[in-house]
């Protein structure tokens, strides 16, 4: 009868052990796999011949009751330095904005129009090497830009 007990409580113990041998093993190829598509999603533009990702970062600047506006600029990083680079600076506006007034330079070099999700882009008054609204037609980097402005404002969209 102890015989008995002993070989079933081993069999438990291997089949639990492989379970958890397999638990381990399948984690550790997903997070490698997420690993690889966080590195491949980070986009990258060539400046001046200098090859180098993408940084974005973005403010609030006002809030009028469900209107937004932000303040979006784009970076180049250079591969081989990580030196920044300012490459677009332009305002944003972002939700219910249809009745509100904005007050545009006249000396802008960059268009100004309307994202595909319905977003207006602007500019500030300031000299950009590339328009926002051009970036923003790569779709890595629209998506970049997506996700920075929803972490800004705390939505979802």
């Amino acid at each position: 009868m102890f015989n008995i007990k002993y070989k079933f409580m081993k069999t438990i113990f291997f089949k639990n052990l492989i379970g958890v041998l397999l638990v381990f093993i399948i984690a550790s190829f997903s997070n490698e796999a997420l690993a690889q598509q966080k590195n491949t999603n980070i986009p990258t533009i060539a400046i001046d011949g200098k090859e180098g990702k993408v940084s974005m970062e973005c403010d609030l600047i006002s809030k009028d009751t469900d209107c937004f506006t932000i303040n979006f600029r784009v970076y180049h990083v250079n591969s081989n330095t990580e030196q920044r680079t300012l490459i677009s600076n332009e305002n944003v506006r972002v939700g219910d904005c249809y009745n509100e007034l904005i007050v545009l330079p006249v000396d802008s070099m960059c268009d100004l129009g309307y994202l595909a999700n319905g977003d207006f882009v602007y500019s500030n008054g300031t000299n950009n090497t590339y328009c926002l609204l051009d970036l923003l037609k790569t779709e890595s980097l629209y998506q970049q830009y997506l996700i920075s402005v929803n972490n800004l404002l705390k939505i979802n969209r």
